[in-house]
């Protein structure tokens, strides 16, 4: 609807084959295109076009993890 979406990708810390990634430029590129891929078919599943056009490094995937708390927290009270 013309609105950013923001997705965030996450891998359990303890799993030994993961453990030198830490941003999304650390995974293979194919792997990044398949994750791309799969959030466009399912959005077209439910009837939107979806763009993705960038990815975000891991410092502001935090920020909008932080961000979406606060929003819940102050949705809550």
């Amino acid at each position: 609807k013309g609105e950013d979406d923001i997705k965030i990708i996450a891998m359990n810390a303890n799993t030994p084959t993961h453990h030198k990634i830490n941003e999304i430029e650390d995974l293979p590129h194919l792997m990044v295109e398949e994750i791309k891929h799969f959030f466009r078919m399912y959005k077209e599943l439910q009837g939107a076009k979806v763009d993705v056009n960038k990815t975000l490094s891991r410092k502001e995937a935090e920020k909008a993890i932080l961000q979406a708390i606060k929003m819940y927290k102050e949705k809550k009270e």
